[in-house]
């Protein structure tokens, strides 16, 4: 099933169908987040998918709320980007 939440997003990415992506993206955390503790949860592959989809919508705060305190090297890196591009956002409050 993880394939499939995955694949769905990354097709709906590659597509700019960027609601579909967080929709898709939103479900697979919720189902992630009931099985998994918080701290293994920030480095999942569910989190990375749905920041990646917040980021794309132009919503970085949101990505930098589902980062924040993540350890993996890809993770900190759209971190930082997301961090990097909440300053210019005038709605942005991180």
């Amino acid at each position: 099933m993880e394939d499939v939440f995955v694949r769905t997003v990354e097709r709906a990415l590659d597509n700019y169908d960027l609601s579909t992506a967080i929709f898709y993206a939103e479900q697979y955390y919720s189902i992630a987040s009931s099985s998994m503790p918080a701290s293994v949860l920030k480095d999942s592959i569910p989190a990375r998918l749905l920041a990646k989809a917040y980021y794309h919508s132009k919503k970085p705060t949101r990505t930098f709320s589902i980062l924040k305190g993540c350890k993996d090297p890809d993770s900190r890196y759209l971190l930082a980007v997301a961090w990097c591009a909440s300053l210019f956002d005038e709605n942005a409050s991180v």
